[in-house]
């Protein structure tokens, strides 16, 4: 399941990227765009300036649905406006993401993109998910932002409430660990990670569909028969659902089950993968969501 942000952040890849969206988008509910002032980081001042400029953005679009913001288009023109130390710009942002709000906003992504002509040059790109850890809070001026339109605006203190009252339920997703190769197999770990402050209960995870040659392995999460939670169901639709003893502690991570396909011996031919899951725990309704990992995206992920 990929969200607005996610899609926008996975197309910007080169300058040209930029150069068309920037081209073709104006800022959106998803979309900001500033430019970094160069020296920005260098002198005092303007770096106070670019680092109220990230928290605000960083707050404004976790604290709602998630968004990217580039760094090194003019807002006002929409041109592209690269910074001189790309190098630099990338460490920085790097290093701020997590420093600039309370609490931190897991799952941002940073990209640099240089210029086809100089890579020493060129733009940052961040992708903020909306996040159930909400509200978070700048660090610079002390304020709750969300994104509203195309702006930054601060929360009033009736939304600020409502989302830490929202924030008390657990918040399951799934996640894949990276990919194992042996000499006769190819798999993966699927586990369920719990975002939110509390704990999950009785959590389940139900594979609904598996693409072929994929099966779910016999021999669980450990290769001696131990699956995350009770497995049930047969064929490719497998069900695992916890008891009272299951749970999942704030910010933890569960391994379920493994899929995994078999080969002759020094023969491997990775399949891309797809599966439909469905996810639910105690005070959570159950939801259904899609996994389609390519070829490329496996073959990164091998360990």
């Amino acid at each position: 399941m990929i969200d607005t942000a996610q899609r926008l952040f996975d197309k910007l890849i080169i300058e040209s990227d930029l150069l068309s969206l920037a081209a073709s988008e104006t800022e959106t509910l998803h979309l900001d765009f500033k430019e970094a002032t160069q020296g920005a980081l260098a002198d005092k001042s303007k770096r106070r300036d670019f680092e109220r400029v990230l928290a605000k953005a960083i707050s404004g679009f976790a604290n709602a649905n998630g968004g990217v913001l580039v760094i090194g288009v003019d807002d006002k023109t929409r041109t592209l406006a690269p910074f001189n130390e790309l190098a630099s710009l990338e460490e920085f942002v790097n290093e701020q993401a997590s420093r600039l709000v309370s609490f931190p906003v897991p799952g941002i992504h940073i990209r640099a993109i240089p210029t086809h002509t100089d890579d020493t040059k060129g733009f940052v790109v961040m992708l903020v998910p909306a996040s159930d850890l909400a509200p978070h809070r700048s660090q610079k001026d002390h304020r709750y932002y969300r994104r509203s339109g195309e702006s930054f605006v601060p929360m009033e203190h009736y939304e600020v409430a409502d989302m830490f009252g929202r924030r008390s339920f657990p918040s399951l997703s799934v996640v894949l660990s990276a990919a194992t190769k042996f000499d006769t197999k190819f798999q993966v770990t699927v586990a369920l990670m719990n975002r939110g402050r509390t704990i999950a209960k009785f959590p389940s995870i139900e594979l609904l569909t598996l693409s072929s040659p994929y099966q779910v392995s016999k021999y669980g999460v450990d290769d001696n028969g131990t699956f995350g939670l009770p497995p049930a169901g047969i064929g490719s639709h497998k069900q695992f659902h916890g008891g009272a003893n299951d749970v999942i502690h704030a910010m933890g991570t569960k391994p379920i089950f493994r899929v995994v396909t078999e080969f002759a011996r020094n023969s491997l031919t990775i399949h891309a993968l797809r599966m439909t899951l469905a996810i639910a725990a105690e005070g959570l309704p159950m939801r259904t969501l899609d996994v389609d990992l390519s070829i490329a995206e496996l073959e990164q992920q091998l360990d």
